[in-house]
């Protein structure tokens, strides 16, 4: 038994040192791996990559080896990202600033979001935006969500300013005015020179102190976003705004402009929001590179009925909401790709207003608008639809929203479904060109109605009832059946039955 267990015990030995020599050659393979040999200016541009585009973390980065971590560690901008509440420590801080360099910085304050935990010791709290408010001068893009109530903790130390750098002012959440967001303020609007571009807020008392004294902040802004709540005095803002794009504003308070008044926007504005916001300064004006418009629930709608109208020739999508539809018309939209048209007054005669406007005054052939996305809301007018649609034969997606089944009647669904055309009687030609006598025996299947159709959405606010027949649904699966047979089969039939349903929850009727 004995020169067994030795023989055992030495098959053991042999196979741990196996095992060793193994590891430390996996080790040795693995520094003969190419990524070893890049330059560091090449791991740089990969590790910017990893970082930017797939969100790897920097920090775990630097795990990795001693290597990765002395390239990255030389990598100033990617530690400038600087996120500080309530109980980040000033340590982290002068940590991160320290590997930072002198780059400009891209900073969030948001003190609300780990202030829960409160203590009687006001001094641990704080120290680290204590620590950042000195490298105020080196800010690129501040994000303000909450600031420190001063009742309970008094008034931080001034910021380093002016803020030469800063190219995006952001407060995404409603902050009350504070004397630190006050000099925060000051600090951006009174820079000679300014860089900013973004401006976004969500307090009225924000926005009217930077336009206190001075519209100058303004004229060099791209972006201009603003959710107000309490915005009782009117804001002159739209003839300062000289180099915008991007204009998207939700309950902002404007006075009524003449059509004399020069308003440079017209000509710079590419994409434009606007929801419970006057839409009279857009009168008698063309937008001449603006490609995206949205408008809600505006104000002062009935200001453009009857006038010279607005010029939206560029645009490209195009979203109206509101109860007055009249408006619509006065937008020329000959360009116009996605049309969307919103009406939340369910009844008869305002479910087909959205159509005269397609169609135009008296069916004007200069007047039609041709989108090839159509999203409308829209009641029992089955032959006024039809006559739309008709018009607009290269629609390839039509979502209706309806209130109930019985909002649109057979009609409009019997004339999607796609018909066998006629046998071809003339003779066809052979590969030499000549006459071959003889009838198609395969006809081709096409629809009257929205021939090039491929995405059809039929969004309900209710179904039917328990004890009603469902006459609808047969139609539905007798389209896509019949169109699958023509030259565009539709991808996608989808019916949404209340206006709870999700698009994952839709009823899909194809494949």
């Amino acid at each position: 038994m004995q020169p067994q267990r030795d023989t055992e015990m030495a098959i053991r030995d042999i196979e741990s040192k196996t095992s060793a020599f193994e590891q430390e050659n996996y080790y040795a393979v693995s520094l003969l791996a190419p990524i070893r040999r890049l330059p560091a200016e090449m791991l740089s541009e990969i590790f910017t990559l990893a970082i930017i585009e797939y969100g790897c973390s920097a920090l775990r980065l630097t795990h990795i080896c001693r290597s990765w971590r002395s390239v990255l560690l030389a990598m100033p901008w990617i530690w400038s990202k600087i996120k500080v509440g309530a109980r980040t420590s000033s340590e982290k801080i002068e940590c991160l600033l320290e590997r930072t360099g002198r780059v400009t910085l891209d900073v969030e304050i948001d003190t609300e979001s780990d202030a829960r935990a409160y203590t009687s010791d006001p001094c641990q709290y704080y120290t680290a935006l204590m620590v950042l408010a000195g490298t105020s001068v080196r800010w690129r893009n501040l994000t303000v969500c909450s600031l420190p109530m001063e009742e309970r903790f008094g008034t931080l130390p001034p910021f380093n300013g002016p803020l030469e750098s800063l190219e995006s002012f952001r407060m995404p959440l409603p902050c009350e005015m504070n004397n630190t967001l006050g000099n925060l303020i000051d600090l951006t609007r009174k820079v000679e020179r300014s860089k900013l571009t973004v401006l976004e807020l969500s307090s009225a008392s924000a926005l009217y102190r930077f336009a206190e004294a001075s519209f100058a902040v303004f004229h060099f802004l791209q972006v201009f976003k603003v959710d107000l709540a309490g915005a009782k005095n009117p804001l002159n803002l739209l003839p300062h705004f000289q180099c915008l794009e991007d204009l998207y504003v939700h309950r902002l308070h404007l006075p009524l402009y003449s059509h004399t008044v020069h308003l440079p926007l017209t000509g710079t504005l590419k994409r434009l929001f606007l929801k419970s916001t006057s839409v009279q300064w857009m009168n008698n004006r063309t937008f001449s590179k603006l490609v995206e418009c949205t408008i809600i629930w505006p104000h002062f709608p009935e200001t453009l009925v009857g006038q010279s109208g607005v010029d939206l020739s560029s645009c490209i999508s195009f979203t109206y909401g509101d109860h007055l539809l009249q408006p619509l018309g006065a937008f020329n939209l000959s360009s116009v790709d996605k049309l969307v048209v919103r009406n939340e007054a369910w009844n008869l005669p305002r479910g087909g207003q959205q159509l005269g406007f397609i169609v135009g005054p008296n069916g004007a052939i200069e007047r039609i608008i041709r989108p090839r996305v159509l999203h409308l809301d829209t009641q029992r007018y089955d032959q006024h639809l039809i006559t739309a649609l008709k018009m607009t034969p290269q629609v390839e997606e039509l979502i209706l929203r309806l209130v109930r089944p019985d909002a649109l009647g057979k009609k409009l669904f019997l004339a999607m479904v796609a018909k066998r055309g006629r046998a071809n009687l003339h003779p066809t030609n052979n590969e030499e060109g000549e006459g071959v006598p003889g009838i198609d025996s395969s006809p081709a299947w096409t629809a009257s109605l929205c021939p090039n159709l491929r995405v059809l959405g039929l969004k309900y606010r209710r179904w039917l009832g328990e004890h009603e027949d469902d006459e609808l649904t047969p139609l539905f699966r007798k389209i896509v059946e019949t169109r699958s047979r023509s030259d565009t089969p539709l991808q996608s039939l989808k019916v949404w039955r209340t206006k709870d349903t999700t698009v994952q929850e839709a009823q899909e009727l194809v494949g």
